[in-house]
């Protein structure tokens, strides 16, 4: 064997001596041979792509819902004044399919109360101390005349027990159409004419004005 070895290397050695760089690139055409076959590769399966961290979410654009809009006009129930508290705004639907409604022109001044509203106040939240800011769709036909009204939402100044909160919201509700069925507003005015609208009109509940 010692002797294979030395004929192995006066070989290698006549090589080197008659090309001087045969030698250098089998040594390194070896190595490269013995990194490509003996380096493990790496094998991704499908699990290791499953337990990826990254979700991935799809939106269905049908089910989405418009964003709240935000009104900044609230009227006393007693003096009919704007004030500078904004709520938020409820999408909704009127009877009128011809009436415009005038959150989608912010250009169009809304109408406006002529003289005071009425002035109502349900007795059961009058004895329980209870204010409240009720959030309301109006329907005003050409003559300024309120012909429908829709309860969208009722906020109650402080916390009470589910059974009253169900009985302040009921009489509240219908107090505020009590208040708005019938009111006499300036005629809505849309692109220069007369048009039937709707709006957004919160009604604000206040002892001090009892």
């Amino acid at each position: 064997m010692i002797r294979g070895l030395r004929k192995l290397y006066l070989i290698l050695l006549n090589i080197d001596d008659n090309h001087p760089y045969l030698f250098s690139f089998v040594i390194s055409l070896s190595l490269v041979l013995y990194i490509i076959f003996r380096t493990p590769s790496v094998d991704l399966s499908s699990a290791d792509l499953s337990n990826s961290n990254d979700t991935i979410q799809f939106i269905d654009i049908e089910r989405m819902s418009a964003p709240k809009r935000i009104v900044k006009k609230q009227i006393s129930t007693t003096e009919g004044e704007v004030t500078a508290e904004s709520t938020d705004r409820a999408m909704g639907t009127n009877d009128d399919a011809n009436a415009v409604d005038i959150s989608f022109y912010p250009n169009v001044a809304p109408p406006k109360p002529v003289g005071r509203l009425k002035k109502i106040y349900p007795k059961s939240a009058r004895e329980g101390g209870i204010e409240a800011t009720v959030t309301t769709e109006i329907l005003i036909d050409i003559n300024g005349k309120v012909i429908n009204v829709r309860i969208i939402g009722i906020r109650l100044s402080k916390s009470v027990p589910l059974e009253m909160g169900n009985v302040y919201n009921r009489d509240f509700a219908s107090d505020a159409k009590k208040i708005l069925l019938g009111a006499q507003f300036s005629p809505p005015i849309v692109n220069g004419k007369r048009s039937p609208i709707k709006m957004e009109l919160p009604l604000k509940f206040k002892l001090e004005d009892l």
